[in-house]
């Protein structure tokens, strides 16, 4: 789940308000640990030891809702790899995206966001266990 205040009646605030469906649509995609603001838009990373399809990016520009209602998943699940089971860490640097995943089995990997272009990820760095 993930949730908005504006801070009202607080602390701790009154007005918390659920802004996705639970685990985005998915019952197993229960962990989102990174989130943050790029070009105007939130993202949330997610993901779950048990999810099927691996990890998942989403991003809203906050529309609807709540819950919002202009989600939209913007990776292949789990960046074409189902053993990339979460999203553990997510930063804008130079004005890119970049996202970290949690994989037990072939190690970290490192993703960079190459807006506007063909292949809009690619692995910027793969460390083997």
């Amino acid at each position: 789940e993930v949730w908005r205040t504006a801070g009202v009646g607080g602390p701790p605030f009154a007005d918390w308000m659920q802004v996705n469906t639970d685990g985005f649509g998915d019952k197993d995609n229960n962990t989102a640990i990174a989130m943050t603001v790029y070009d105007g838009n939130l993202y949330v990373g997610s993901g779950g030891d048990n999810i099927a399809m691996g990890c998942s990016v989403w991003k809203t520009a906050g529309v609807g809702g709540p819950p919002f209602t202009d989600w939209v998943q913007v990776i292949p699940p789990g960046f074409g790899d189902t053993n990339n089971r979460i999203v553990a860490s997510m930063v804008v640097y130079n004005n890119l995206l970049y996202v970290g995943t949690y994989n037990e089995y072939s190690g970290t990997e490192i993703w960079k966001n190459l807006a506007n272009t063909a292949m809009p990820w690619i692995p910027l760095l793969l460390l083997d266990d």
